[in-house]
């Protein structure tokens, strides 16, 4: 499960509320960092490529984002994920349970959906 981080649960208020003119949600990034998921990040641990995108809404209460990164310039193995703000906001860092390899010139198509909801 991705962590929501404390900089992107400030932005989100201020989203809701129309204050500060603050920048949505737009990008998505990928990287190499294998550190635990915390609140306190404020990035990925080793960025190697990120993308904007077009987030979209899907019923009941889902904001997705689906971007497709190209271009890497090395092989990396992909194993963090993140939702960022075209101004370097992190909303959410994601560790994944397996390790996705790339290589120079590949692709790789990330789709991240976050599900709001009341707190149990």
């Amino acid at each position: 499960m991705a962590k929501i981080a404390d900089t992107g649960l400030i932005r989100a208020a201020k989203l809701l509320g129309g204050v500060d003119s603050v920048t949505p949600f737009t990008k998505i990034a990928v990287g190499t960092g294998t550190d635990a998921e915390s609140a306190a990040h404020t990035a990925l641990i080793t960025e190697v490529g990120e993308q904007s995108c077009t987030p979209t809404y899907e019923a009941t209460n889902k904001c997705v984002w689906t971007a497709t990164i190209t271009g890497f310039a090395s092989s990396y193995s992909l194993a963090e994920v993140a939702v960022l703000s075209a101004d370097e906001c992190l909303l959410l860092r994601h560790l994944w349970s397996v390790v996705r390899g790339v290589d120079p010139g590949d692709s790789v198509t990330v789709t991240v959906k976050v599900t709001t909801g009341e707190a149990t």
